[in-house]
């Protein structure tokens, strides 16, 4: 866990030198949401392609309406798990924040590239 709160420090004081007059808890709060959705979402698909199971059965204004909501449990989630005291408090090294902030956007790429490949062979030809 010490190593996720220095990657998360690294990519927070990133943000918060480029922009100081913004919100980098929230961007860094909202950042790890999307990716462990967009994660979640990849699960979902490779399950549903393998299975070959169709689970969205639903109207798609209850799913919009679910997805909101799961998604901000999640956030709250993150901001429990995360605190800003521990994030603000911890000394990173400029060289750190460079490649922290790399690795963390390659990462994002990759996780979509992921999703899209398994996204893929669900798409139905017409």
């Amino acid at each position: 866990m010490e190593k996720i709160n220095y990657f998360l420090a690294a990519v927070y004081q990133g943000i918060k030198k480029r922009r100081p007059e913004g919100t980098p808890y929230f961007n860094i709060c909202f950042g790890i949401t999307g990716i462990l959705l967009l994660n979640l979402f990849g699960v979902f698909v490779a399950f549903r392609t393998l299975f070959h199971i169709d689970l969205l059965t639903e109207s798609k204004n209850v799913l919009i309406t679910c997805s909101l909501i799961f998604a901000s449990i999640v956030f709250f989630v993150v901001r429990m798990i995360i605190p800003f005291e521990k994030i603000d408090s911890i000394e990173v090294d400029i060289k750190d924040i460079k490649r922290n902030r790399v690795f963390f956007l390659l990462y994002c790429f990759l996780s979509l590239f992921i999703v899209l490949i398994l996204l893929f062979p669900s798409v139905r030809h017409r």
